[in-house]
C-alpha cells in the first residue's frame, strides 16, 4: 500500500495532525538533499562545452558551443543554498566547520536535518525564542523552508538531468481539412495532431502512412527518416550507420543512380518492417 503523502497546511501535518514538519517530512527532506548531493557532479558536467551525439551521449565537439546556462544557474543556486545552510550550522553549532566543497556541504545539511526540523525544545510553538528577537512561529517557518527548498531544488535537478523522450513524429493528420502533423508521446497510446488535437490510434496511423509511402522513391536522408517513422512501437531506432552498411554491401540498391534514389519498400524489407495491405 502506498504511504500517505505528508504535507503541511497552516503549520500542521495533514497526515499526522501534529506541528509540521513531522518526522516523515524531515526524513524526506533529508533524502532530497542527499539526492541533490549525489547529482551535483553530473550537473557540473553540463558546464563542459559539449554537443549531443545521435545516441544521446554528450561528446566533445570540434568547436566549442555555449555551456548550458540553465545548468550554470542551477549550480549557482545549489551552491548558494549549500553555503546558506552550512553557515547556519557554523553559527548555531559549537565547533562546526563547513566542508570546503559543495557536495560535502550538501551531505552535511542532509545528515544534520534535525538542526532545522527537530522541535525537541518546542521552540516552534513556544515564546522562548522571542528573547532573541524572533517572532512566534519563526523557527517553524525556518524548518518548513528547509523542507520546501530541498523539494524545489531537487525538482529542478531532475528536470534538467532526466529529460523526457521527445514525441515521435507519426505523419500528417488524417482529419478532413487539417494540415497538421501528428506526434506520439512516449507515455501515450494515442497520437495527437498539433493543430486540431484529434487523437489517432498510433498503430492504424503508422500502417496508413507506410502503405501510402511504400512505393515512393527517396533520397538517403529521406529514407532513413521514413523507415524510422514506420517502425512499430517498441522497435529500436535504426542508426544511420546501418543504412550506410546496407548500401555499401549492396543489400540496398538504388533504383535510380543519378540522382541516387531508393525504394522505401526495399528498406522496410531489410528492416523487417511489415507493410499491412
Amino acid at each position: 500500500m502506498t504511504e500517505a503523502k505528508h504535507y503541511a497546511k497552516n503549520g500542521i501535518c495533514e497526515t499526522c495532525n501534529i506541528p509540521a514538519p513531522c518526522l516523515t517530512m524531515a526524513e524526506h527532506a533529508r533524502d532530497e538533499w542527499l539526492d541533490i548531493a549525489a547529482a551535483y557532479p553530473a550537473l557540473k558536467a553540463y558546464l563542459a562545452p559539449t554537443s549531443g551525439g545521435g545516441d544521446g551521449v554528450r561528446t566533445a565537439p570540434g568547436s566549442k558551443p555555449p555551456i548550458s546556462l540553465i545548468a550554470s544557474d542551477l549550480i549557482a543556486e545549489i551552491e548558494d543554498w549549500a553555503w546558506f545552510y552550512a553557515s547556519a550550522l557554523m553559527d548555531e553549532t559549537p565547533d562546526y566547520t563547513p566542508p570546503a566543497d559543495t557536495e560535502s556541504r550538501l551531505r552535511d545539511i542532509a545528515q544534520r536535518h534535525g538542526h532545522w526540523t527537530s522541535d525537541d525544545d518546542e521552540r516552534w510553538v513556544q515564546h522562548r525564542k522571542q528573547i532573541e528577537g524572533m517572532p512566534e512561529g519563526h523557527w517553524q517557518r525556518v524548518a518548513l523552508d528547509y523542507c520546501d527548498t530541498a523539494d524545489k531544488v531537487r525538482r529542478k535537478v531532475v528536470g534538467l538531468i532526466v529529460r523526457p523522450t521527445p514525441p515521435r513524429f507519426m505523419g500528417p493528420c488524417m482529419a478532413f481539412d487539417c494540415q497538421g502533423d501528428v506526434y506520439l508521446a512516449s507515455s501515450d497510446k494515442v497520437a495527437r495532431c498539433v493543430e486540431c488535437d484529434q487523437g489517432h490510434d498510433a498503430r492504424d496511423l503508422r500502417e496508413q502512412v507506410v502503405r501510402a509511402m511504400s512505393t515512393r522513391l527517396m533520397r538517403r536522408d529521406e529514407l532513413r527518416v521514413a523507415v524510422n517513422m514506420a517502425r512499430p512501437h517498441g522497435m529500436k531506432r535504426l542508426a544511420p550507420a546501418l543504412f550506410r552498411k546496407w548500401i555499401q554491401r549492396e543489400r540496398l540498391v538504388p533504383v535510380i543512380r543519378e540522382p541516387e534514389m531508393f525504394r522505401l519498400s526495399d528498406a522496410l524489407d531489410l528492416a523487417g518492417i511489415e507493410v499491412v495491405a
